[in-house]
């Protein structure tokens, strides 16, 4: 570079690699500049993004792991995430606001190598799951009234049909979840299930009855 002084050079390299830095998505390039901003030059072995909805991260170090959680949530806590740090490594990563630390939780995203949890990492993967294992537990009844008295699932219109009570005791009982309503409507959409009400027979009179209409590919288990 002739005719710059060494400063101009040094900002001229310095320039080049913020832009490289900026736009690459190569965790061997990433990883570097990820550990000096931290400075866990020693420490930082590599960053983990899960495969699920939302995405978790978190920084493996030689110390320990610390868990960062959504995207959502550390690239908008600074101190949380310089507390997760300290908690797990035991060293306080430098104070960085603005654009560094835009810049740094840019680096961090894009240096991150996805883990695969599988297909109940997402929301209609965990829906699909819990249809299954409830139909599988307990086969649809032909019989509405029956149904309903026992908890069962039943056949209604060509269709297989979950009421939301029921599942929702099951998944406590045999999962250990405790599934609110706004959660539950959540997944079961995802899975492809809907909302539906029935006009049925019960006891003689014709009731309203709130149920899902489970999705044809997920009650083969039951007609096995």
């Amino acid at each position: 570079m002739d005719g710059l002084t060494d400063e101009e050079v040094a900002e001229v390299e310095r320039r080049r690699e913020a832009n490289l830095l900026r736009e690459s998505r190569d965790p061997a390039v990433l990883l570097p500049a990820v550990r000096a901003a931290l400075h866990l030059e020693a420490k930082l072995l590599r960053v983990v993004r899960t495969d699920s909805e939302p995405a978790a991260y978190r920084l493996e170090t030689s110390d320990g792991t610390v868990r960062l959680g959504p995207a959502a949530r550390w690239s908008t806590r600074p101190s949380d995430f310089r507390a997760a740090v300290l908690d797990a490594v035991g060293e306080m990563p430098p104070r960085l606001r603005g654009a560094e630390w835009d810049q740094l939780c840019g680096m961090v995203a894009r240096a991150a190598v996805v883990e695969d949890l599988g297909a109940e990492a997402t929301d209609a993967g965990l829906g699909e799951s819990w249809l299954r294992g409830f139909l599988a537990n307990r086969p649809p009844g032909e019989s509405v009234d029956e149904a309903l008295d026992t908890d069962y699932p039943f056949r209604h219109a060509d269709a297989v049909h979950v009421v939301g009570e029921p599942l929702k005791r099951w998944l406590l009982v045999h999962h250990g979840e405790r599934v609110s309503w706004a959660r539950l409507g959540t997944v079961l959409r995802a899975a492809g299930a809907e909302p539906v009400r029935l006009d049925v027979l019960r006891d003689g009179a014709r009731v309203q009855v709130r149920a899902w209409s489970v999705p044809p590919q997920l009650t083969q288990c039951a007609e096995a």
